[in-house]
C-alpha cells in the first residue's frame, strides 16, 4: 500500500461522513459513544456539547385540596450553542427541547440518556 492509496481511502471516508452530514465533532463523539471505554453520562453530554447547568432540588405545593409540598429534583444539560436541554425529572421523565419546543433525541444523546439512566438507578426500580 502507499500514499495515494491512503490518501484515496481517507478521501472515501472523509465524503461518507459528508453525506452522513456528520462533522468532525459528532463524528468523534460517535466513536467515542460506541467505543470501549465507558464514559460517566456526564462526560457523554460533554462531548455531545451539552454542559451540566444544575442539578437542584425545589418543593412546590400540590395542586388540589392539600397542602403537602412536593420534592422536586432536577438534573439540567443544556447546549448554549443549539440552545437544547435535557431535562432528567425525579419522577422519571426525561424531556429534551430546543426553544422550549420539544426536539428529537439522536443515537448519541440516546445513550448519553441511557447511561444517565442507569447512574440514576431507574432501571433497579
Amino acid at each position: 500500500m502507499n500514499d495515494k492509496d491512503d490518501f484515496t481511502d481517507w478521501l472515501i471516508a472523509r465524503e461518507e461522513c459528508i453525506e452522513m452530514e456528520l462533522d468532525d465533532e459528532e463524528l468523534k463523539a460517535t466513536r467515542k459513544l460506541n467505543g470501549a471505554d465507558k464514559s460517566t453520562a456526564d462526560e457523554m453530554f460533554k462531548e455531545l456539547g451539552y454542559k451540566k447547568i444544575t442539578e437542584h432540588e425545589f418543593t412546590e405545593p400540590e395542586y388540589g385540596e392539600t397542602t403537602e409540598l412536593i420534592l422536586y429534583r432536577l438534573i439540567l444539560y443544556r447546549d448554549e450553542v443549539k440552545r437544547l436541554n435535557i431535562k432528567f425529572w425525579n419522577d422519571k421523565s426525561i424531556s429534551k427541547t430546543c426553544n422550549y419546543e420539544v426536539g428529537y433525541i439522536t443515537m448519541q444523546e440516546l445513550k448519553a440518556i441511557n447511561e444517565k439512566v442507569k447512574e440514576l438507578g431507574w432501571l433497579d426500580e
